[in-house]
């Protein structure tokens, strides 16, 4: 049997608050989809081209928010804003905070692991009254693992998505003081 027949990918997330006092707390757990353009993202890492840099964090403004909950595959960075009056959606562009971390079984190599991490910090985005990060007001609903485009986020490439209202709390008030992080796992099992 050719090894590429059995290949699986899929991944999961961690996502946590991360407090001033260095103090971080769990929110959730979520597996994520590898998206259809991660499959070319995927094709150009192997020849050298990109590599994962960075994460958006996705929130929205409206009281209920209002972002979709079924997510297509195939979104690119617009599907994470609104624009003009009555924009309420938004998405914090951050780094990567250092080279993933790597993991490996003894098992056949099953299981092995590439781990990201990101933090938000600063603001989303668009500019706009209705497009800031608001503590207690903004509502983190989803995520993407990307590599980011150094002068223009039109231009990123979407790898992995995550929707949070997988099976749980649909969104995350932004917490006074605090800062939101993901620990990105992206699982390759025969």
């Amino acid at each position: 049997m050719n090894i590429l027949e059995g290949l699986r990918t899929h991944g999961t997330i961690e996502l946590y608050y991360v407090f001033p006092d260095g103090r971080e707390e769990v929110a959730l757990r979520r597996s994520n989809t590898i998206l259809n353009s991660g499959m070319d993202f995927a094709s150009k890492a192997l020849a050298g081209d990109l590599q994962v840099n960075g994460m958006y964090f996705a929130y929205d403004n409206a009281a209920p928010p209002v972002h979709d909950c079924s997510p297509p595959v195939e979104r690119t960075a617009s599907y994470y804003h609104t624009v003009g009056s009555g924009a309420t959606q938004n998405f914090v562009r951050a780094a990567t905070l250092s080279q993933p971390s790597y993991e490996a079984t003894s098992a056949a190599f099953n299981h092995n692991r590439a781990t990201f991490v990101g933090v938000t910090s600063g603001s989303g985005v668009l500019a706009g009254a209705g497009n800031t990060l608001v503590d207690g007001t903004s509502d983190f609903y989803g995520a993407a693992l990307a590599w980011l485009h150094p002068t223009d986020y039109q231009q990123d490439i979407l790898f992995s998505a995550v929707a949070f209202d997988d099976s749980g709390p649909a969104t995350f008030e932004k917490v006074a003081g605090a800062q939101l992080g993901l620990r990105w796992s992206i699982n390759f099992t025969l």
